[in-house]
């Protein structure tokens, strides 16, 4: 279970930094 919920964070890491480069390429 442990290992599962780490997983779960790094995705959801993951995800909030391709929103934000996606964020970045909008205000350009």
């Amino acid at each position: 279970m442990k290992e599962e919920d780490e997983n779960e964070k790094e995705e959801e890491e993951e995800e909030e930094e391709e929103e934000e480069e996606e964020e970045e390429e909008e205000d350009k």
